[in-house]
């Protein structure tokens, strides 16, 4: 489509699908309740797994981040930024809980922006478990808090669903996990401001290894690949590396250090692969103290 056309010619997204869907998904979430109301308690002995933490109805965790790309300190390219997450929950003693997630940014290169994430909420379900893995059903709604999002890209929410599964290892340090989710977001416009393709669906493919070294101290491994399709039905992918050290201080305290590099899946024109999990241009170096209350 050429810049020279208007976006007010630009097809509308109905809005009556915007209105079905979230009935859809506190419909679903409704029905989903109802066994997750009925499931018993594990006979799994203590032996088999550690002692759960207190239960506690409402939980509270803020972890803040300084990041900062590898550009040295003198060039146009660099960029650093301090991110507040904001994770409270509400939890059952069914096993299901409601959670949200946020994250407020705030540049410090020389651009000074402070923007706020999306917010994702969440019903997480305890549905399955054996011998072997667990798993959850994770309904989601997006609410569509970023500024910069929603006037640039004309985002006016989305659905979601993630389907978390842990698998049992022989090796009690050791904690593999995959959680595929799918998201189905709502523009008001195909394309954004800048006329490029806004993403109407996506699948995002989550692999996560966890490795206690002490009691305190655990790396972690992500890897995400992501297949989104625009309105028009072209394919994008993307992928997200990530590998972190963390020391668990106190109950309550932790402290993390990451590198993560992340981008399109593919090179610009699409000649050959992207995908490095280091790279000096696109890495980043991230140190993070979190609280729960």
């Amino acid at each position: 489509m050429g810049q020279g056309e208007s976006r007010c010619q630009i097809e509308r997204i109905n809005a009556d699908k915007l209105y079905l869907l979230i009935s859809l998904f506190i419909f679903l979430c409704l029905m989903l309740m109802e066994p997750a109301r009925a499931q018993q308690v594990s006979s799994t002995s203590a032996a088999e797994f550690p002692i759960k933490d207190e239960f506690k109805i409402l939980k509270i965790k803020l972890i803040g981040f300084l990041s900062t790309n590898l550009y040295d300190d003198t060039s146009s390219l660099k960029a650093s930024s301090m991110d507040l997450w904001i994770l409270p929950e509400v939890n059952f003693r069914n096993g299901s809980n409601i959670s949200l997630t946020a994250i407020l940014s705030r540049d410090i290169s020389e651009e000074h922006r402070t923007k706020f994430s999306t917010t994702r909420v969440e019903y997480t379900l305890n549905t399955f478990e054996n011998k072997w893995l667990k798993a959850s059903l994770v309904p989601a709604l997006i609410l569509p808090t970023d500024y910069v999002l929603y006037e640039t890209d004309s985002l006016r929410g989305g659905i979601g669903m993630t389907v978390p599964i842990t698998f049992k290892l022989p090796m009690k340090n050791l904690v593999f996990s995959y959680k595929p989710r799918f998201t189905k977001n709502i523009h008001e416009f195909n394309v954004n401001a800048n006329f490029n393709s806004n993403i109407e669906y996506s699948i995002r493919h989550q692999v996560q290894i966890a490795y206690n070294l002490t009691e305190r101290i655990e790396l972690g491994f992500v890897n995400n690949f992501v297949q989104g399709w625009t309105y028009r039905g072209t394919a994008k992918q993307s992928f997200t590396f990530e590998q972190s050290i963390s020391y668990a201080a106190s109950k309550n305290l932790s402290l993390e250090l990451d590198h993560s590099n992340e981008g399109p899946a593919k090179k610009q024109g699409g000649a050959g692969s992207n995908v490095e999990v280091f790279n000096e241009h696109t890495s980043q170096i991230s140190f993070g103290v979190g609280y729960a209350f």
